[in-house]
């Protein structure tokens, strides 16, 4: 579209008149992506996080704030009663960034590419924007379905799930949880829907299939990112040290807050790979009783252990509470359970007659 109207704009200016600012990004959003029409299958790239990376460029954050505020001043996502309504309901169905989005989650895979050579510094500046996006896309589904669009609610539903799972395809604890709270929204919006009286066969289709793509045991990987807090965090942090001065080592305890356990700063580098390495027997426990039935229990007694300096100081000012972790597993996993289970049990109503969202409607000339 736009090589054809750059040509009529700069023929319309006089000859001495500078090149005009165009929001490339205004036409880009409004224009190309104006209708569901534009999600599909895209075969042109093979890694999501290059489109949720570009379509967070797009995506309104005032938007963001605003779905956020208005959900908490109507009792917050658990409440099933509200709807978008007035301006918001307007600026959520104007949105390019939501199709960006939709198209995003059809690709299977997502490589955001987090440099794990750079341990605790790596930064994750894709998550954010993904929780952002969450929210937009439930908001706006239950802007579709007060409008009588139940199908074009359950993509965006769907598109809540595939993104759940991209968030934790990279091998780090905090993907996965944004990813476990991504998809428990998924799933509470996926079970008002289904308590509705709104649910048709094409939606529940929709929804069924994105669920279906979920792994039944440990859906967002938090066993692996456990373990990948030893086996990826632990190795860089001693690397680090065998090649720091004090002065460095000093900037480095900066790592375990303002004021670090004093038996940490007695240490010197030798003394802190030698903790880092006694470290490992934390993960490697926890490791050991993660999938025993009674495994949050006994996580808990090795968190005491950890909290008595059990595993050195190294493992007491990192180690991530794996009870907890193991808790928001179980949880998510039942309530994926209970989801699928509501989708089976729902009332399948008849489709009414809507355009496609996006698409106006004409009329035929006699």
């Amino acid at each position: 579209m736009l090589r054809h109207l750059l040509p009529a704009v700069l023929l319309a200016l006089p000859a001495a008149a500078a090149p005009p600012e165009i929001d490339f990004i205004s036409l880009h959003s409004a224009a190309e992506y104006a209708s569901d029409a534009s999600v599909g299958p895209i075969a042109s790239v093979n890694n999501a996080a290059l489109l949720y990376n570009r379509y967070a460029q797009l995506l309104d954050r005032d938007l963001c704030a605003d779905v956020k505020a208005y959900a908490d001043e109507h009792g917050g996502w658990e409440d099933a009663s509200w709807a978008p309504e007035g301006e918001l309901a307007e600026r959520l169905a104007a949105s390019g960034a939501i199709r960006g989005y939709l198209r995003a989650a059809t690709i299977e895979h997502a490589d955001f590419g987090v440099e794990l050579e750079l341990g605790i510094w790596a930064t994750l500046p894709h998550l954010a924007p993904m929780r952002d996006a969450a929210c937009v896309l439930a908001a706006d589904a239950r802007r579709l379905r007060a409008a009588g669009k139940p199908d074009a609610a359950a993509m965006r539903l769907a598109a809540l799930v595939r993104m759940s799972r991209h968030a934790c395809e990279d091998p780090v604890l905090i993907g996965s949880l944004v990813g476990v709270a991504i998809g428990n929204l998924a799933c509470s919006e996926m079970q008002h829907f289904a308590r509705s009286g709104e649910m048709t066969a094409g939606a529940r289709q929709t929804l069924s299939g994105a669920l279906s793509e979920l792994e039944v045991d440990d859906p967002f990987r938090l066993r692996e990112a456990v373990g990948n807090e030893r086996d990826i965090f632990l190795p860089w942090f001693s690397a680090v040290l065998r090649d720091s001065d004090q002065a460095q080592v000093r900037e480095i305890m900066t790592l375990f807050g303002e004021e670090p356990e004093p038996e940490l700063l007695a240490l010197d580098a030798d003394g802190l790979i030698a903790a880092a390495d006694r470290a490992r027997g934390y993960y490697d426990l926890v490791a050991k009783v993660w999938d025993q039935p009674d495994a949050t229990a006994r996580l808990k007694e090795i968190e005491q252990l950890l909290e008595s300096g059990g595993f050195g100081p190294v493992a007491k000012a990192i180690g991530a509470s794996a009870s907890r972790v193991h808790e928001s597993s179980d949880r998510v996993e039942q309530r994926i359970a209970d989801t699928r289970r509501a989708l089976r049990e729902a009332v399948i109503v008849r489709p009414k007659h809507a355009l496609p969202e996006g698409e106006a409607e004409t009329k035929r000339m006699p």
